[in-house]
């Protein structure tokens, strides 16, 4: 009998264990996406303009991207998508178009540094919108942030481009902002704009949308 009770005894707790357990992965599920929901746009949040102060999307809908003159925004972006054929490809016809898409987002934002690694696919993600600004691009090198930082000190609290890699992205989202960057880019989404929002007086944001190549 005594045994009997003390089976019981251990199901009950077994059960309460387990039950506890359940409830540790869902709260854990519920605040890591509370976390993201200013990195992961939704399919509602898709570009289709930007001016100096909004995001304007293709459901209607307006974003203030940034609230007052002295915040800074860093836009940063993933390489657009490759060809596949050829020993050193370039853009593939979606990527072309990407690019093509970028200059017209970016044509009426003024932008005060255009910034890459020195990598063929990132160049040619910024060149349509470099040609039609006639701007210069200013090389950064993944081993030396620090060097990156400061030019985007120098121009503050102008805006920045910026081509991005998965490996030191959450490094420079963080360190520009002093915002967690939750979400990971291991995948280097192509048709994902981050926007960093620097402020000096209070920690910085991380925005995203989607954009479409045509």
């Amino acid at each position: 009998m005594t045994n009997h009770i003390r089976i019981e005894e251990n199901y009950y707790w077994m059960q309460r264990f387990y039950l506890f357990l359940q409830l540790i992965f869902f709260f854990c599920f519920v605040s890591g996406a509370a976390a993201q929901k200013d990195i992961l746009p939704s399919e509602k949040t898709t570009l289709r303009y930007l001016s100096e102060n909004y995001a304007y999307l293709t459901n209607g809908d307006s974003v203030l991207i940034k609230e007052t003159s002295d915040q800074q925004l860093i836009y940063a972006l993933f390489r657009v998508e490759q060809d596949t054929i050829g020993l050193d490809p370039g853009l593939s016809t979606d990527g072309r178009w990407r690019a093509i898409k970028l200059m017209k987002l970016f044509r009426d934002i003024p932008l005060a540094l255009y910034s890459s690694t020195p990598f063929r696919r990132n160049i040619l993600s910024l060149q349509p919108l470099l040609d039609d600004k006639k701007a210069k691009l200013v090389y950064y090198d993944l081993s030396d942030l620090k060097d990156l930082y400061v030019k985007i000190d120098q121009v503050y609290p102008k805006s920045v481009i910026m081509m991005v890699h998965h490996p030191s992205f959450e490094s420079i989202a963080e360190h520009l902002t002093e915002t967690d960057l939750e979400t990971s880019t291991k995948s280097e989404p192509s048709n994902i704009l981050f926007i960093l929002r620097r402020d000096k007086n209070k920690k910085g944001k991380i925005i995203s949308f989607y954009y479409n190549n045509k």
